[in-house]
């Protein structure tokens, strides 16, 4: 049964003469009604004052006996009322039982019975500076009281105690530990933590030793610097064949006296190193097979030089050479081939500069 405001005081009657039904007994929700033929003052029966409750039994002896505990009670000449709480309408563990008109209401606790439950409540069954009765499904303040420390799962526990648990946990939120984790395993899943010996088998960033070999599953390795010393990996371009052929197949440069760098008018450059206009081969390190061929218009008081930066790879006399060199580029370098015309101005008919890379 729910909360009942203490102290109930259970009220002994010994002087209530037996009523009877004037309706019939109709549980309608709420406090239930018991109308009785019967004018209860004159029968015995007390007014009841708040808190009071008196013992009644409806029906004893037959198929519908329940008992009640009644609240008030109305007194009238022309039938009086017995109001029993919603809440103790199951007063005997028993729910509302129909009874017909005509059924016997009768008293039934003695004074002892009364005096006991009264001592029993106010002794065994009182909860809180208030007083309240409260069942297993009740809830309530415990405000004055002192709970110790739990010693079992199911223990209410103190706030001294769940922070000082609280302050050893550490929160879904993040916080720092102050000792190391050991994890069960290695991690199998893109978010687990690692252990150090998983971490140990990787290779930094900063570069370290592999003790075994790259299986790069048909990916490329990119990014790579130039090879520049043994054991260095090298680039696709320096170990790929580099050409590239500028010529003046028709039509002729003129060459005054002096020195004349030799220009082209087509070329053949899939390595885009190769420009016309001025007549240089951009090469970059490595090992370079040169050749230059060239025929001038007339006399034969000319001098060809062909050029690796401010180096002579090869030299020539006369009207038609043909030179050859092969270099070690060690950087970026510029090829080129010139003129020196000792006599008076003429023409260049052909010419011809080559560059095959042919290692690094």
């Amino acid at each position: 049964m729910a909360a009942t405001p203490y102290p109930t005081d259970y009220v002994y009657a010994g002087n209530a003469v037996a009523l009877t039904l004037k309706t019939a007994v109709s549980d309608g929700g709420g406090d239930l009604t018991l109308t009785v033929n019967e004018e209860t003052a004159a029968k015995g029966w007390p007014s009841l004052g708040a808190g009071q409750r008196l013992v009644i039994v409806v029906g004893r002896g037959t198929a519908y006996e329940t008992k009640y505990a009644v609240k008030t009670i109305t007194s009238s000449a022309a039938g009086s009322t017995l109001v029993v709480d919603s809440a103790d309408k199951t007063f005997d563990n028993t729910p509302v039982t129909s009874a017909p008109v005509g059924t016997v209401v009768e008293h039934c606790w003695s004074a002892t019975e009364a005096s006991l439950a009264n001592d029993h409540m106010r002794t065994k069954q009182a909860h809180g500076s208030d007083g309240d009765l409260v069942d297993q499904n009740t809830a309530q303040l415990l405000s004055n009281k002192t709970v110790m420390t739990p010693t079992a799962s199911g223990h209410p526990t103190t706030k001294s105690y769940v922070d000082a648990a609280d302050a050893l946990a550490l929160p879904k939120s993040g916080g720092t530990m102050t000792g190391k984790i050991t994890l069960d395993g290695d991690p199998s899943s893109a978010l687990h933590a690692a252990t150090k010996q998983y971490a140990d088998t990787m290779l930094p960033k900063a570069g370290g030793t592999m003790s075994g070999a790259i299986a790069m599953g048909g990916n490329k390795v990119t990014g790579l610097a130039a090879a520049s010393a043994n054991g260095d990996a090298v680039r696709y371009e320096q170990v790929v064949a580099t050409y590239a052929e500028m010529e003046r197949p028709s039509g002729t440069q003129s060459i005054p006296n002096g020195t004349t760098t030799v220009t082209y008018s087509t070329e053949t450059d899939p390595s885009s190193i190769a420009n016309t206009g001025t007549g240089q081969l951009s090469l970059t390190a490595g090992v370079w097979t040169l050749s230059y061929f060239s025929a001038v218009q007339g006399g034969d008081s000319y001098s060809h030089y062909l050029y690796a930066g401010s180096r002579t790879v090869d030299y020539g006399y006369g009207q038609t050479v043909g030179l050859n060199a092969t270099v070690y580029l060690s950087g970026s370098t510029t090829v080129y081939a010139q003129i020196v015309n000792a006599s008076s101005a003429t023409t260049v008919a052909l010419a011809r500069l080559t560059a095959v890379r042919i290692g690094i």
